[in-house]
């Protein structure tokens, strides 16, 4: 364990927590909990003891997992809290100590005080004062220049002097979660100084000090950013230590910034363009290869400009292959485009000659394996229903495939109905806002509405009016008079909600293609098992790239987060009814009323 100022180990001094309970020998059931909790104990070894007890309380919120279903026979933290007070020995006093410290449940920590008061057994250092533990030192961000993710890193020192530094890794590839974090019984200087004279792995890091405020509000952000991807990021230690990231993240400051994900406005990405195709690196693409570049630039809207072998891998074997529409001949001039804008970026940016040489390496990698990605026919919707199918199974645990499947024999359908018909519950209720607006809910259909442009600033009245015309023109040939009015409820509440949504110069086609994929979306009339593919839908705007980044910024605007969030349907659960259709609201009718009986 790490230790202030590097002095040895000094000699465990024993405290006495008072206890009116003699000492038993512990039962079966009993001696199988202390087994975990007993060798940390015996050791001295705090950071393995919080670890034990980390993965415990981890283990029994299931937060994050979308697939979870209360079963009584699985323990919470209420029911662990109270068979560590049951069992009334050294062991469980010294996990009632941390868990006092580690849970942020007033009421939870209510109980473990009253119940400790009673004990009285002898206890190490470490565990006296935890509610003393303090931070040590300034927070460092140890980042590299191409921008992949970051490092945060403090220390805190118990009451003994003992040291723990902690370690967050925020992954900008993975929309800025935590991707790892754990803790290492070392000092901060020590820690620090691993990254910087890590030999080759050091090149292109920079360590500096961060606000600790700010830092923790951007970590406890991105751990709330990993709880919502699916499947979420896992390590040997993530997330079983994240309730004791969450504890050591309380001390620091209160009241920071978490770091904003900015994404680029259609003005910034028309200079940027323009910069690129007038520069030494993009002046000599042909016409076919300026055409790749939109859509290029729009998959990486949140900062066109980094670029790396992570990020190439995703563009090159995920994105592009899936999300553009165009004639194989064309796509192939990827790498091309891609090898000319890497090059400029790092130019721009001032990137190491070797962090653009590793980007590059990477492009000329994948170059044979995207050419047979774009070769390939692209999934059917019974393959994607089927793949998504499986993607369930494996969440939910379930050993057996799912009924359809070539391998389904065995699985039982009741079990199947039973456990998809209680999500499809939960699913409609999301996207009705409330039980109570799921009990009360009709199949009226949206009436044929005007647009409401009251609230809205007067600067920006005529843009608004001119994407409504679009989306009018959309709704009518695409969709009908519910889905029409239902754009015209989201413009008019963006625009007053947020005028600055319209004040950058994004073409009204874009704009308006954005409403109208929030409103098919939040009505599953496109994507997964809606009626029309996004790229038909797209290709109506004459667009061959998403628009999901510009539609994420206005759904922001009137409070919706999570925009790509996994959910049952497919649909965005946004909770608001006036921009449900009759035949979504029949959808949520029928979950209820299946689920209900």
């Amino acid at each position: 364990m790490g230790k202030r100022n590097g002095r040895k180990t000094q000699k465990r001094h024993l405290r006495v927590v008072p206890s009116s309970q003699p000492r038993t020998t512990p039962s079966a059931p009993d001696a199988e909990m202390l087994a975990p909790l007993r060798g940390p104990l015996r050791a001295d070894d705090a950071l393995a003891m919080f670890m034990n007890l980390s993965g415990l309380v981890e283990a029994a919120s299931h937060r994050g997992d979308p697939f979870y279903r209360p079963s009584p026979d699985e323990p919470t933290i209420e029911t662990l809290v109270e068979a560590f007070c049951q069992a009334k020995f050294a062991e469980t006093t010294a996990a009632l100590t941390v868990l006092r410290a580690m849970v942020s449940d007033d009421v939870l920590r209510g109980r473990i005080a009253r119940e400790l008061a009673g004990r009285r057994h002898p206890m190490p250092d470490w565990l006296i004062g935890l509610d003393a533990v303090r931070v040590t030192s300034e927070v460092m961000v140890v980042s590299h220049e191409l921008g992949d993710g970051e490092n945060y890193i403090f220390t805190v020192e118990l009451q003994s002097g003992y040291e723990l530094t902690v370690i967050a890794y925020i992954d900008h590839n993975l929309g800025s979660a935590v991707k790892d974090a754990f803790v290492v019984d070392m000092g901060h200087a020590e820690t620090v100084d691993r990254y910087r004279n890590g030999g080759a792995e050091a090149a292109g890091l920079t360590v500096a000090g961060v606000d600790a405020a700010d830092a923790r509000a951007t970590i406890e952000d991105a751990i709330d950013v990993g709880m919502h991807i699916l499947p979420p990021p896992e390590s040997d230690t993530w997330p079983l230590a994240r309730p004791l990231i969450e504890w050591l993240l309380r001390l620091l400051p209160a009241g920071g910034v978490a770091r904003e994900r900015r994404l680029w406005d259609e003005s910034e990405c028309r200079v940027l363009t323009d910069d690129f195709f007038a520069s030494p690196e993009g002046r000599d693409l042909d016409p076919v290869e300026r055409s790749i570049f939109e859509p290029l630039l729009w998959m990486c809207s949140n900062d066109p400009m980094r670029w790396s072998p992570a990020v190439v891998e995703t563009i090159m074997l995920y994105l592009f292959p899936r999300k553009v529409a165009d004639k194989p001949e064309n796509l192939a001039k990827l790498p091309k485009v891609l090898r000319a804008f890497v090059k400029y970026c790092g130019r721009v940016r001032g990137i190491s000659a070797r962090g653009i040489a590793e980007t590059l390496v990477a492009i000329d990698h994948l170059e044979p394996e995207y050419r047979d990605e774009i070769a390939r026919p692209q999934p059917s919707a019974e393959d994607n229903a089927l793949m998504l199918a499986e993607l369930v199974r494996s969440q939910m645990n379930v050993a057996e495939p799912l009924p359809e499947s070539p391998l389904a024999d065995d699985l039982s359908i009741a079990r199947y109905r039973a456990d998809f018909a209680e999500m499809r519950l939960e699913s409609a209720e999301r996207r009705a806002g409330s039980w109570e607006n799921l009990l009360s809910l009709n199949e009226i259909e949206l009436p044929d509405e005007e647009l409401d442009v009251t609230g809205v600033a007067d600067d920006i009245v005529e843009i608004v009016r001119q994407i409504s015309r679009r989306c009018d023109e959309c709704a009518d040939a695409l969709f009908d008079v519910e889905h029409r009015t239902a754009m015209r409820r989201l413009l008019s509440r963006v625009a007053t909600a947020d005028p600055a949504v319209f004040r950058r110069k994004a073409s009204v086609d874009r704009s308006a293609a954005a409403i109208g994929w929030a409103v098919a979306r939040i009505n599953n009339s496109i994507m997964y098992n809606g009626a029309m593919p996004v790229k038909d839908y797209l290709a109506w705007f004459g667009l061959k790239s998403t628009v999901t980044p510009r539609a994420e910024v206005m759904l922001r605007a009137i409070g919706v987060a999570h925009v790509t969030t996994p959910t049952y349907s497919g649909a965005l659960e946004v909770g608001d009814l006036d921009l449900l259709t009759s035949a979504s609201r029949r959808d949520m009718i029928d979950a209820r009323d299946a689920a209900l009986g």
